[in-house]
C-alpha cells in the first residue's frame, strides 16, 4: 500500500473565512410584550451575539439613557473591538412627551452610526397588528383611550387573550 505521508498542514483545522457576526444590543420601552418578540426572533435564529435589556422606563427619553449607561459599561468590560456594533432602542410614539427628544438625542448619540431608533406610530400593538391584518384605519386617541389600548382593542380580534401586560 502506498500511503501518503501526510504533512501537518494538513491536519491543522482551517483558518475562519468570515468574519465573527456583530454583537447588538436591544433596549426596549416595554417589559414584556417587545423583550418578548424579540427574544423569540433571536431564539429562533439562534443569535447568540443580541441581547435584550427590558430594565428601561417606558419613556423613550429612559430608553436612550439606558440604552447609552449599558454601552458604557459594555465598553468599559470589554473594550472598544469587543463592544457592541449596534444599540437599538425600541419604543412607541403614542403619547409621550419625550418621543421628539428621543429621536434627537438618538440622532445626537456618539459614538455614531452605533445608536439606532427602533419606533412604533403610534404603538408596538400596532405592528403586532400588522402581522395579521393590513389596516390603514388610524390608530389614535379615542376619547378616555389612548391609541395604545385602541391598537391592543384591534389585535384582539386576532389574539383574545392578548394582554399587553402579560405579553405575548
Amino acid at each position: 500500500m502506498n500511503r501518503r505521508k501526510q504533512n501537518i498542514r494538513d491536519l491543522q483545522r482551517p483558518k475562519p473565512n468570515r468574519s465573527p457576526y456583530n454583537r447588538v444590543l436591544i433596549v426596549c420601552e416595554g417589559g414584556k410584550t417587545e423583550p418578548n418578540y424579540f427574544q423569540a426572533i433571536i431564539d429562533d435564529l439562534r443569535l447568540d451575539t443580541v441581547k435584550v435589556d427590558r430594565e428601561s422606563d417606558s419613556s423613550p427619553r429612559s430608553v436612550i439613557s439606558h440604552a447609552k449607561k449599558l454601552y458604557k459599561e459594555d465598553l468599559k468590560r470589554n473594550g472598544k473591538s469587543d463592544s457592541y456594533n449596534k444599540v437599538y432602542c425600541v419604543f412607541d410614539q403614542d403619547e409621550h412627551p419625550t418621543y421628539k427628544e428621543a429621536l434627537s438625542s438618538i440622532k445626537d448619540a456618539m459614538p455614531g452610526n452605533i445608536f439606532c431608533a427602533i419606533t412604533s406610530v403610534p404603538c408596538f400593538e400596532f405592528w403586532l397588528l400588522l402581522h395579521f391584518d393590513f389596516t390603514a384605519k388610524p390608530i389614535v386617541r379615542t376619547g378616555e383611550r389612548s391609541p395604545g389600548t385602541n391598537a391592543e382593542h384591534e389585535l384582539k380580534k386576532f389574539l383574545p387573550k392578548y394582554n399587553s401586560t402579560l405579553a405575548l
